[in-house]
């Protein structure tokens, strides 16, 4: 049967360090030499995943790191929150006049600090198969598909029908799989993230044990975010003080 990476000579893996994108790693240990594997260092890796990403650069012939200005843009734009109060968004408080903490929706800071640098980073280098280890049986996922094409790139999901049981079989005892998954079932991109907190709710126990300051760090930003959303809901009349 023949493989997208037959009809490819540009081919691009975006990988996160996650436990999917080890997973296509390992698929193709085969192919690295013709993949180039870009990592997006966000600028708020912790150095477990500095180290992990070593491991990865050692294995990978044409490993490239994009990097990123997480602190910088959260410092201008706020912390990513799950609810966000419309008056605590930069723009608004722009209009208002208002001084409160800012913050921003979780999609708009993954996106500047995330999608839209490691996709311009992937058009620099030209890619005509773009692979990534999104799953159909994933929470939060693009709505591109395994076999779309885009501005002349084709994307290749060699994990699409398989679920996070079977990644994790695939991968158990390497040694690039993170020590946190064995708390977790998501990534760390990000030390500061304060969204996506169901999903994180290992985080701030991991980094109160292996990162005492950062741990307090997010748990600071957490409190005074749940001050500006139960500040909006009693202003509203939703709920007592």
């Amino acid at each position: 049967m023949s493989s997208p990476l037959d009809r490819h000579d540009n081919i691009v893996l975006q990988f996160s360090g996650g436990k999917d994108s080890i997973c296509c790693l390992l698929l193709l240990r085969e192919h690295l030499h013709r993949i180039t594997v870009l990592w997006m260092n966000t600028g708020a890796a912790l150095p477990e995943t500095l180290a992990q990403m070593e491991l990865v650069r050692a294995m990978c012939p044409n490993f490239v790191e994009v990097a990123g200005r997480q602190p910088e843009q959260v410092e201008a734009n706020g912390y990513p929150v799950d609810v966000l109060p419309v008056r605590n968004h930069r723009e608004t408080q722009f209009l208002t006049q208002q001084q409160r903490v800012p913050l921003q929706g979780f999609l708009a800071c993954c996106y500047a600090n995330l999608m839209q640098p490691m996709h311009e980073a992937t058009l620099a280098a030209g890619a005509t198969l773009i692979i990534r280890g999104q799953k159909a049986a994933d929470h939060h996922k693009s709505p591109v598909k395994s076999g779309d094409t885009m501005a002349g790139a084709e994307y290749w999901f060699p994990l699409e029908g398989w679920t996070d049981a079977q990644v994790m079989g695939y991968i158990k005892g390497s040694a690039l799989l993170p020590a946190h998954y064995a708390d977790a079932n998501t990534s760390l991109d990000c030390w500061s993230c304060t969204a996506y907190l169901q999903e994180n709710q290992w985080k701030l126990p991991y980094l109160k044990k292996h990162h005492p300051e950062k741990g307090a760090e997010v748990q600071r930003r957490l409190i005074l975010i749940r001050q500006e959303i139960m500040n909006d809901l009693q202003h509203m009349g939703v709920c007592d003080a």
